[in-house]
C-alpha cells in the first residue's frame, strides 16, 4: 500500500494530508510534527493570542479524521532517499512511497551578546509568554516593521503599552508593498504615538532593573521592558540539504511541488517555485501560500490535474483595520486609487496590466479584484479609476 509521509505538523502539513483524502487517496498518511500540538494556523497569534489569553486556537482540522495519523512532539531526523525510509527522533522510522516537506521556518535571531530575553512569534507557547511579558511591561521594542512586528506593535498599542519600533530599511513592510501604500499603513501607528526609528538597527542590549536599556547604531537609547523580534525566518532546508535534495532560498520544486527528488515534494514557506509571469523563483511566506501549494502536492501525488493558479495573497489587521495584499505590486510602474471614507484601494499596473492590489477595509474589493487577477482580466484604467464603476459589476461584464 502506498504511504505518504508529510514532515512538519503545520497549516500546510495537514492541508496536504487533507488534500490527499480529497483527492482519494486510499494509502497511509504520517504527519511527523514536533509541536505537541495538533495542526494550528498561525496567523492569530500576533493578533487576538496577544489580546486575550483564553484566545480559541484555530484548528487546521476541526474534527479529528481517524484515516490521518499525527506523530506529535516528534521529528524526522534524515530521509534514506534510496531506502526510502524517515528516520525519527523517537529512534523509528516510517517507509514512504512519497515525502511532503513541510518544515516551515525558524526565527532569526539576533546574536547581541546579552543574555536579554528576545520574544518572538511563531509557536502558541511564543505568543503565550508575550502575553504574560506584555501584561507585566509598561513599554516593548519590536525590532522588525514587517507585518509580524507591525501586529505585534498594534496589539501592544491596544493593550495600552508604549511601543516603539527599530527598522534598519527606510519602509514598513518593505517585502510585501510599495512605499506609496506602506506610508499610508505607517499613518495607522503613527496616530496611536508608535515610535518608529528607520534607517537604524539595534547595536546594544543593557540590563537595566528589570528592563533593558538599548541602544541603536544612530546613538538613540531606548528605555524598554519587553523585547521582541520579527525580522523574518529562515527556512528549515536542513533536512532536505542533507538528503541531497536541491535547495536554494529554500526547496527548489516544480509547479507540481515535487522536488529533485520526483517521490519528495515541498509546500508552504520552504517551497521555491518558478514563476513563469516574471522568470523568477519566489518563496512566499503566507496562509494563503499554505494551503495552495499543499493543494497543489497532493493533486500530483494522486494523479489528479493540477488547481488553477492563484495570484499570491495575503491580509493583515491591525488595530480595526484590515489590510490586504495581491499580486505583485512592488513590480508595477502605475497606481490608481480609489478611496473613500476610511477605505481605500491602490491598483497596481505594468504596461496597463492589472499586477497587484492593495486595500484598506476594503475586503469586498479585494475579493473582486482577486478574481479578476486569477481569470486573467486587466480593466481599462479609465474604469479603474472611476469610483462610479462598481468592480463587481465590472467583473461579471468582462466575464461574458
Amino acid at each position: 500500500m502506498d504511504e505518504t509521509v508529510i514532515i512538519g505538523g503545520g497549516q500546510a502539513g495537514m492541508k496536504t494530508a487533507m488534500g490527499l483524502r480529497k483527492y482519494g487517496y486510499v494509502g497511509g498518511i504520517t504527519i511527523v510534527g514536533a509541536e505537541t500540538y495538533a495542526p494550528y494556523e498561525r496567523p492569530p497569534l500576533s493578533k487576538g493570542f496577544l489580546m486575550n489569553a483564553d484566545a480559541p486556537i484555530a484548528w487546521v482540522n476541526h474534527q479529528e479524521d481517524a484515516s490521518i495519523t499525527l506523530k506529535a512532539g516528534c521529528t524526522a531526523t534524515s530521509i534514506d532517499r534510496v531506502g526510502k525510509r524517515v528516520q525519527l527522533s523517537d529512534g523509528t522510522h516510517l517507509s514512504y512511497t512519497s515525502v511532503v516537506l513541510a518544515t516551515g521556518g525558524t526565527c532569526r535571531k539576533l546574536n547581541m551578546g546579552s543574555s536579554a530575553s528576545f520574544h518572538e512569534v511563531r509557536t502558541i507557547e511564543d505568543a503565550r509568554l508575550l502575553y504574560g511579558k506584555l501584561g507585566e511591561s509598561i513599554h516593548v521594542t519590536i525590532v522588525g516593521a514587517g507585518v509580524i512586528g507591525l501586529e505585534v506593535a498594534a496589539s501592544a498599542r491596544k493593550r495600552g503599552l508604549g511601543v516603539a519600533i527599530v527598522e534598519y530599511g527606510s519602509q514598513i513592510m518593505n517585502r510585501n508593498m510599495p512605499d506609496n501604500f506602506a506610508s499610508k499603513i505607517k499613518e495607522l501607528h503613527d496616530r496611536v504615538g508608535v515610535v518608529f526609528h528607520m534607517n537604524d538597527c539595534l547595536k546594544k542590549v543593557i540590563s537595566a532593573g528589570s528592563g533593558y536599556s538599548l541602544e541603536l547604531d544612530s546613538g538613540t537609547s531606548i528605555a524598554t521592558d519587553c523585547i521582541v523580534l520579527g525580522i523574518g525566518i529562515t527556512p528549515n532546508v536542513e533536512l532536505a540539504q542533507e538528503a541531497g535534495i536541491e535547495v536554494a532560498n529554500g526547496v527548489l520544486v516544480s509547479k507540481g511541488m515535487r522536488t529533485s527528488d520526483p517521490d519528495i515534494f515541498a509546500v508552504g514557506d520552504i517551497a521555491c517555485v518558478l514563476n513563469d509571469r516574471t522568470g523568477q523563483r519566489e518563496r512566499i511566506e503566507s496562509w494563503q501560500n499554505a494551503n495552495v501549494t499543499a493543494t497543489i502536492a497532493a493533486a500530483v501525488i494522486c494523479g489528479a490535474p493540477l488547481p488553477s493558479v492563484e495570484v499570491p495573497w495575503f491580509w493583515s489587521d491591525q488595530y480595526d483595520a484590515n489590510i490586504q495584499v495581491a499580486g505583485w505590486p512592488l513590480q508595477a510602474d502605475k497606481t490608481i486609487w480609489r478611496e473613500k471614507g476610511g477605505t481605500i484601494v491602490a491598483f497596481y499596473l505594468l504596461n496597463e496590466e492589472l499586477i497587484g492590489a492593495c486595500t484598506l477595509n476594503a475586503g469586498g474589493d479585494m475579493s473582486v479584484i482577486r478574481r479578476m487577477m486569477n481569470a486573467g482580466m486587466s480593466p481599462s484604467e479609465k474604469d479603474l479609476t472611476d469610483p462610479t464603476v462598481k468592480l463587481r459589476g465590472l467583473f461579471k461584464s468582462m466575464k461574458k
